[in-house]
C-alpha cells in the first residue's frame, strides 16, 4: 500500500496469475493509492465481481483496467458514493488492474464502510458473489421463478413441504431488501423497487432454511 501523495502510481504493487477464482478482501484505510494486478496464465479473458463494498463521495476511488497497468484502458470505476456490489466486468485483454485510491479523510477503516470483496476468475460462473452469511442450498422444495426478473418474482411452496416460513430477500452485501411470510402456494414478491443485480431468496421456518437466487433486470 502506498500513501497518496498527488504522484499517480501506474504499476500494481503485486500481481496474481489466475488459475483457479482468487477472492480478495479490503477494508481500505485513508490515504491510500494502491494496484493489484491479475493475469490468466494463457491469454484467455479474465472476470472480475464486486461482491461488496462501499466508498466515499469525494474523493475515494476504485478503478478497473483492461491490461497489466494504469496506462490500460478502463472498463470502468465507481461513481460518487456508490455502493459498488454487484458490479462485474471482463477483461478480454487476459490482464486485469484495479486500482484504490483515497484522501485523507473518510474510509472503511475509519467510517465503518463495508469492506471492498472481489472475485477475479476465468468465466462468469467462477465470480458468481454469495450474500455475505449464505450460503445457497437446493435441497428443500420451494421454486423461484423467473430467475431473471423485472417487476417480480414468484415463490411457489408445494403442499407436502413444511408449510412455509419467513421469506426474505437479499444483496449481495447480505443485507434484507424485502422480508414477509408466506404459505404454500405461489406468492408473487415485488421486484420493481430493487436495483438491478444479483439477490438471494432465503425462506425459513421451523425446519430448516434454503435460498435460491435470482436476478433483477430493469
Amino acid at each position: 500500500m502506498l500513501a497518496f501523495n498527488g504522484l499517480r502510481v501506474q504499476v500494481p504493487d503485486t500481481t496474481y496469475t489466475v488459475t483457479a477464482p482468487i477472492t480478495h478482501s479490503l477494508c481500505y484505510t485513508n490515504n491510500l493509492d494502491t494496484l493489484a494486478g491479475y493475469q490468466s496464465a494463457d491469454g484467455a479473458p479474465l472476470w472480475i465481481a464486486i461482491c461488496s463494498g462501499h466508498m466515499a463521495a469525494c474523493c475515494d476511488h476504485a478503478y478497473l483496467f483492461d491490461g497489466p497497468d494504469a496506462t490500460a484502458p478502463l472498463l470502468g470505476m465507481n461513481s460518487a458514493d456508490e455502493a459498488l456490489a454487484g458490479l462485474t466486468f471482463v477483461a478480454n485483454s487476459g490482464m486485469l488492474t484495479l486500482r484504490l485510491e483515497s484522501d485523507a479523510t473518510v474510509s472503511c477503516a475509519t467510517d465503518g464502510f463495508d469492506p471492498l470483496t472481489w472475485i477475479v476468475g476465468l468465466d462468469a460462473s467462477s465470480v458468481e458473489c454469495q450474500p455475505l452469511g449464505i450460503t445457497e442450498q437446493r435441497g428443500s422444495p420451494f421454486n423461484l421463478y423467473p430467475t431473471l426478473a423485472d417487476d417480480r418474482v414468484t415463490i411457489s411452496v408445494p403442499s407436502s413441504s413444511n408449510g412455509g416460513g419467513l421469506l426474505q430477500l437479499l444483496d449481495l452485501t447480505g443485507r434484507t431488501v424485502v422480508v414477509q411470510h408466506i404459505g404454500t402456494g405461489s406468492t408473487a414478491v415485488g421486484t420493481a423497487s430493487l436495483r438491478a443485480g444479483v439477490y438471494v431468496a432465503l425462506l425459513t421456518n421451523d425446519a430448516e432454511s434454503t435460498s435460491r437466487r435470482f436476478e433483477v433486470m430493469h
